[in-house]
């Protein structure tokens, strides 16, 4: 109940944080608290060489998501790590969510609100901006969950450093 209650509480932290500390920053701050309450090592990896350039409204639907994610990591895949991933092409941002965990059967699983509420949730999230939703998962091979939002999400200028990365 602590881990479910502490990851709970991290939500509005993290979403009121949004305003005060980039997008890479939160995340890394969120997986590091996520990593000690939930006893998964969770990293961040970014191929970005500076912040993704989202509405806040993206922002908030990504974080959801991402969390979304991890809950299902800690809840079902009996994993030891999870990695987030952020990178961007021509078309969008693109996340990613992968752990080492049991994985599942996607043929086995309904995305549907009786079979995958969890799953149908990040889905709508993400339709709400425009975005996609892909799961790939096989019993014994973990999960990745890949979110891609199209460049139309993009609201601010994609100018800010990320800190730790070296310039294009």
């Amino acid at each position: 109940m602590l881990v479910v209650g502490g990851i709970y509480s991290l939500t509005g932290a993290v979403i009121g944080t949004l305003a005060v500390m980039l997008i890479v920053e939160s995340l890394r701050a969120y997986l590091e608290k996520y990593g000690h309450q939930a006893g998964i090592a969770a990293r961040l990896e970014t191929e970005l060489h500076a912040e993704p350039a989202l509405a806040p409204r993206a922002e908030v639907q990504v974080i959801r998501v991402i969390q979304e994610a991890l809950t299902n990591v800690r809840k079902h895949a009996d994993a030891t790590s999870a990695v987030v991933r952020l990178s961007s092409d021509r078309d969008g941002t693109i996340l990613s969510i992968e752990d080492d965990g049991r994985g599942f059967d996607l043929g086995s699983t309904l995305l549907d609100r009786e079979g995958g509420f969890g799953l149908h949730t990040m889905r709508e999230r993400m339709e709400l901006v425009g975005g996609t939703l892909e799961i790939e998962s096989a019993r014994g091979r973990g999960t990745r969950v890949i979110a891609r939002l199209p460049a139309a999400t993009l609201a601010r200028p994609a100018a800010i450093p990320v800190a730790g990365s070296a310039a294009p």
